[in-house]
């Protein structure tokens, strides 16, 4: 979710993503690439994001987070009928993807979680 949060937040502000400015695929073991969003990555592609320790996943979501909450903030930066040229959607669009994936995939995982956790009961 970080890393659609990162791309969506330097697409409205019309920067480089911090995964590239703040060089974090290196921390993550991973190329240099601001189009590797995880994005129809089989098993062996997941299993190459090794980050170098536990606390990368929170720095990185405090770097981006932290980034969202200053273009949030600034009135100059949003303009919600503004076309992004790269995906040809306005900022209002891609807010709203923003908040409609981050819901989805925290339905999935509590999915996966009520699976792993075997709370599901199969008739």
């Amino acid at each position: 979710m970080t890393r659609g949060f990162d791309r969506r937040i330097s697409l409205i502000e019309g920067d480089e993503q911090i995964w590239i400015s703040e060089k974090w695929y290196i921390k993550y073991n991973l190329p240099n690439s601001d189009s590797n969003l995880g994005i129809g990555h089989t098993m062996n592609d997941v299993k190459k994001i090794i980050p170098n320790n536990f606390s990368v996943l929170n720095e990185y979501y405090e770097s981006v987070h932290n980034k969202m909450l200053e273009v949030m903030n600034d009135t100059q930066k949003i303009s919600f009928n503004k076309k992004i040229v790269e995906t040809e959607n306005t900022q209002k669009y891609e807010l709203m993807r923003m908040v409609a994936g981050t819901l989805q995939h925290v339905g999935q995982i509590n999915y996966i979680r009520s699976l792993i956790e075997n709370h599901m009961v199969y008739k």
